[in-house]
């Protein structure tokens, strides 16, 4: 009998258990015998995935800006201390141990986006975070998350000395689980997102534009699924009788396979569902979308 009552909120991707086997009989002299051990660690998987959303308009203006997998490595980022490795399977980027060490885009650069990416800390300790409107690797935002006295922080990096622009205690981050973590920057004000509930707001107006990238304090984390969509953008505009293409694109970070996806989501105001299609790396995947053409 393999038993394991521990709650759901300990027993997430990753985490290792180990099950408690018990033996209970009856020997030919009619004595109740039993035995109990701990059988062989078991890591938990379960199915893993990220969700992006983008769409481009009629007039090739697309809302993704950055996107990256990591799956052929790290090319076209720079590291500011340390070496960051990938690997192909399962194809996240890991940052160097013991450092205070930046990822960032090379020669990228942003002013109005929502940014985000999925981080998984390799223990309780030390920091990880997103860095964004990056001028160098002295002059950047940052969002922190620290493990020890746990708490968030939003801070502006000048001449490499950073300030606090906001802050909030937090509940600390739990070794090998992912999270997914979101900054919305417009103008002066930034939104800070955990697992999409927003954590943190502050505002700076110093900075108005820059690349984004990765960031680590004396915690090797892994990061993957790089997304910076645009924001804000007046130039984009969408006229009657437009076509806009929106796509989302799901990825799954684990060995597990997920089934019956359900995803829902909202068509704007005054738009019309015209069509859908699939691609996927399974050819037994099926899609079934509705409404139907013509719905708004």
């Amino acid at each position: 009998l393999v038993v394991d009552d521990a709650a759901r909120t300990v027993n997430y991707n990753s985490a290792v258990k180990t099950n408690q086997v018990a033996l209970t009989y009856v020997n030919a002299q009619n004595q109740t015998l039993s035995a109990s051990d701990s059988a062989e660690a078991t890591t938990i998987f379960e199915p893993l995935l990220h969700i992006g959303k983008s769409y481009v308009t009629d007039a090739a203006c697309t809302a993704t800006l950055l996107q990256e997998s990591f799956n052929a490595g790290a090319t076209g980022w720079t590291s500011s201390n340390g070496t960051w490795s990938t690997a192909a399977a399962p194809g996240w980027v890991r940052a160097p141990s013991g450092v205070t060490s930046l990822l960032t885009r090379t020669g990228a650069s942003f002013t109005d986006f929502s940014y985000s990416a999925i981080v998984s800390a390799t223990s309780t300790s030390g920091s990880i975070g997103l860095v964004f409107r990056v001028q160098d690797t002295n002059n950047y935002y940052r969002f922190v998350w620290t493990g020890a006295s746990p708490h968030y922080s939003l801070e502006r990096v000048s001449g490499g000395t950073p300030s606090t622009v906001a802050t909030a205690v937090s509940a600390g981050f739990i070794a090998n689980r992912w999270y997914h973590l979101e900054v919305r920057a417009v103008g002066s004000q930034f939104t800070i997102y955990r697992d999409g509930q927003q954590i943190l707001s502050g505002t700076d107006s110093t900075i108005a534009s820059g690349s984004a990238g990765l960031f680590v304090a004396s915690n090797n984390a892994a990061f993957d699924d790089v997304l910076v969509t645009r924001m804000g953008d007046d130039g984009c505009t969408v006229d009657v009788g437009d076509l806009v293409t929106y796509t989302l694109t799901i990825s799954n970070q684990n060995r597990l396979i997920g089934y019956d996806l359900v995803i829902t989501d909202v068509l704007p105001a005054h738009m019309e569902y015209v069509s859908s299609e699939l691609a996927s790396n399974d050819p037994a995947a099926a899609l079934t979308a509705s409404p139907t053409p013509g719905d708004t």
